[in-house]
């Protein structure tokens, strides 16, 4: 159900280089609309809903199928990318109170793991992925209910494209 950790690393490093400018010259389809406040710019299927959760964070969603969590991150000393996968379930309980939480796989920029939660009653399946810098970073969830993931998955990939 995950999407390939190629994809998703590179889908993610599209992200952190493509601008708000360069996203709306990427040929995204006719029903798509944007998502623009205050610098945020998020490309996305119509029916989809965009929610800001503080400090840059955001999720892009559509209700009861799909969901993608993307946030700013800072990184102290001492804190590593496994640290921020690890604590994900707790510090990030409103969407994926607990949440299993695969075996990290590390990349050169990060590291990314499965997970599987349940939000509103329903099993949601996917990948975290986390990029650092030398002091910030971002993460990144795409996931989707099993039924969902077929079609959804093409669509989040898009989005983070965007």
């Amino acid at each position: 159900m995950r999407p390939s950790r190629l994809r998703l690393v590179a889908l993610a490093l599209g992200i952190v280089v493509t601008s708000a400018a360069g996203a709306a010259g990427q040929g995204f389809p006719p029903n798509w609309v944007a998502y623009y406040r205050a610098g945020l710019v998020v490309p996305h299927p119509a029916g989809w809903q965009v929610q800001e959760r503080g400090n840059g964070a955001f999720t892009v969603s559509r209700p009861g199928a799909a969901l993608i969590y993307v946030k700013p991150l800072s990184f102290p000393a001492g804190r590593s990318v496994a640290d921020v996968l690890g604590l994900l379930p707790r510090e990030e309980a409103s969407l994926f109170s607990g949440a299993q939480v695969g075996r990290p796989s590390f990349l050169p920029e990060g590291a990314m793991c499965g997970l599987s939660f349940v939000l509103h009653g329903q099993p949601f399946g996917g990948s975290a992925l986390v990029l650092k810098g030398q002091s910030t970073g971002a993460l990144y969830v795409m996931s989707a209910t099993r039924q969902a993931w077929p079609a959804a998955a093409d669509e989040m990939a898009k989005i983070l494209a965007g």
